[in-house]
């Protein structure tokens, strides 16, 4: 897009990322550490933190949340444990990394106040747009996705093996229900549309 342009070389220090995304699961029990500790508070509308700039970060109300809170534990709706956590808000993907980050002993990134990153720290943190790109593409340099996908024309090499899109065909797309994702870890860069989850 033209907010992209122009392209330009970046350099990129080394840095690690989880491989897969976070899954309800992986929220559930980040949120309720976090519960647990005194670090959020939960309302009939959602998720919210309790230190510093009070932000909406689990969207417990909508329709189609994943996560609920009831006689102060958290849940997932039945079968949607290993798919991707969705209704979080970009706030709530801030709070997670920290969150994780003090149940595993790291210091936090993220200042909870102002919602900065301090980048010299040990803990979670979203990636920067060149560090997403970088991973996203695979290593890959020249190509929009993991796998060979030259030129302007970056939607004519996805294929329904390759990612999750609407009439991909995957075992899931028409699946009961309102939420068309794949469990997290289904494609996997060989993962045909068979129905299997693929293991981590």
């Amino acid at each position: 897009g033209r907010d992209e342009r122009p392209a330009h070389r970046v350099s990129l220090s080394a840095f690690w990322m989880d491989r897969l995304e976070v899954s309800n699961a992986d929220m559930r029990d980040v949120m309720q550490w976090a519960f647990d500790n005194g670090h959020v508070r939960v309302e009939t509308n959602g998720v919210f933190n309790v230190h510093g700039a009070p932000r909406e970060l689990l969207d417990g109300d909508d329709w189609n949340a994943e996560i609920h809170f009831k006689d102060d534990r958290f849940t997932v709706l039945q079968g949607r444990d290993t798919f991707p956590c969705i209704e979080v808000t970009w706030y709530g993907a801030l709070a997670y990394a920290n969150f994780r980050s003090l149940r595993e002993g790291l210091a936090p990134c993220i200042d909870l106040v102002d919602w900065h990153c301090t980048f010299r720290a040990d803990g979670y943190r979203l990636p920067s747009e060149a560090e997403w790109e970088r991973a996203a593409r695979g290593g890959l340099e020249g190509h929009h996705y993991p796998w060979a996908s030259p030129g302007e024309k970056y939607w004519e090499p996805v294929r329904g093996r390759h990612a999750n899109f609407w009439g991909s065909n995957d075992a899931y797309e028409n699946e009961a229900g309102y939420n068309l994702s794949t469990p997290v870890g289904y494609y996997n860069g060989k993962q045909r549309p068979a129905g299997v989850v693929m293991t981590n």
